[in-house]
């Protein structure tokens, strides 16, 4: 593979992951608007204690890290699920 194809590939793997998340958050409002967000996705621990901790910031690059994902991705992640997961884990705590 040379450099032009490799340009190619990133170009379209950051559209295609760009595309992915307009469609998530799609989903998401649909969900919302019939009352229904579904399971809560997994997530790794360290980013549930983040979220737990309220350190929002820090759970988006620890999402970011853990999934791979770019920081657009991270930040509409836990924007849309970091309230859910947090309260979620807070009410299995009592």
């Amino acid at each position: 593979m040379d450099l032009v194809d490799g340009v190619y590939l990133r170009r379209e793997f950051a559209r295609l992951n760009e595309r992915l998340s307009e469609i998530e958050s799609k989903i998401d409002r649909l969900a919302e608007a019939i009352g229904s967000a579904g399971p809560l996705p997994a997530v790794h621990p360290s980013v549930r204690e983040l979220l737990r901790a309220g350190f929002k910031l820090q759970a988006v690059k620890a999402y970011q890290q853990t999934a791979g994902v770019d920081l657009a991705a991270a930040e509409a992640f836990i924007d849309r699920w970091g309230g859910p997961i947090a309260r979620a884990d807070a009410e299995n705590q009592s």
